[in-house]
């Protein structure tokens, strides 16, 4: 799938910054997005966005906001909830990939998780607030 809406620092940078896109616009639902950053490049998300599917290569910080998406597939790199939320999405990562967990609040709405289980990733969560269902293929 070819992206619509790609993101142009790769070092990382604030998602709500025109600058940091293609055409100098925000994605919207209709767009599929690629990110894809140098080692170490965070881009981080304080606000709500919605966006159709999501390519990630990097890092990804979403504080005190939320992503909605239907996919967030392909995924390397870390996607980071400190306080945010992630809605409506089936997360495929490849060898690697985490969804770390971070904050006093996190919220998954709808979310499924396609991972490879023979990874060895152990997941701890103090607390997590789970709304409509979420499931785990494994």
């Amino acid at each position: 799938m070819d992206a619509t809406s790609v993101w142009q620092s790769p070092a990382g940078g604030v998602w709500e910054d025109l600058t940091n896109w293609s055409g100098n616009r925000l994605s919207t639902a209709e767009d599929v997005v690629a990110i894809v950053l140098l080692d170490g490049g965070k881009a981080r998300l304080r606000t709500e966005a919605e966006v159709a599917w999501l390519r990630l290569d990097g890092g990804l910080r979403v504080t005190n906001g939320s992503l909605t998406t239907t996919d967030l597939e392909d995924a390397r790199g870390a996607l980071i909830l400190d306080g945010g939320g992630l809605a409506h999405a089936t997360v495929t990562g490849r060898n690697g990939f985490s969804v770390e967990f971070e904050g006093f609040s996190i919220v998954l709405r709808d979310v499924t998780s396609e991972v490879d289980a023979t990874a060895g990733r152990r997941t701890e969560i103090d607390m997590l607030y789970v709304e409509d269902s979420m499931s785990r293929r494994v």
